[in-house]
């Protein structure tokens, strides 16, 4: 008796897809946080903060002084000085940044924008922004004249 030839796609295995995992929102950036914060090194490279710094020196140097300068020959700055603006500087992003989620979830958000950014930023440094100081305003009333409070 002949033999039945048999299906060769039935006889392959299936392989199915396997579905990839999905991740529910956040516990990715927590895993990267609980990383970071466990290091000690700086998050920016140094050869380009070190860029910014002295770009911003020659500027303020030519602003004061009205004189061209270069970057390395007539500006030098050490690196220790450098490690030192690096730490603050990443700090004080770190603290801007933390200061903006606690907004953020204070509004019951989940995403942080650069308006909260920007809204921190004005309510912790007036000064440097142009804004006003609530504190340092006078208080002015309905009488007042031209916008200068009432002197009694």
């Amino acid at each position: 008796m002949p033999r039945a030839k048999q299906n060769p796609k039935s006889s392959e295995k299936k392989v199915t897809a396997v579905k990839k995992r999905k991740t529910k929102p956040g516990s990715v950036a927590r895993k990267e946080v609980a990383i970071y914060s466990k290091t000690t090194t700086p998050l920016l490279s140094k050869r380009p903060f070190r860029r910014i710094v002295m770009k911003h020196l020659v500027k303020h140097f030519e602003k004061l002084t009205g004189m061209n300068c270069e970057p390395g020959k007539d500006i030098r700055i050490q690196m220790s000085a450098l490690e030192a603006m690096q730490i603050s500087t990443e700090d004080f992003v770190q603290r801007l940044i933390q200061h903006a989620m606690d907004n953020v979830r204070h509004f019951k958000r989940q995403r942080l924008r650069v308006v909260d950014i920007e809204h921190i930023y004005r309510l912790k440094f007036p000064s440097i922004v142009g804004g006003t100081n609530p504190k340092s305003e006078p208080r002015t009333t309905k009488n007042s004249v031209e916008g200068r409070p009432v002197t009694k």
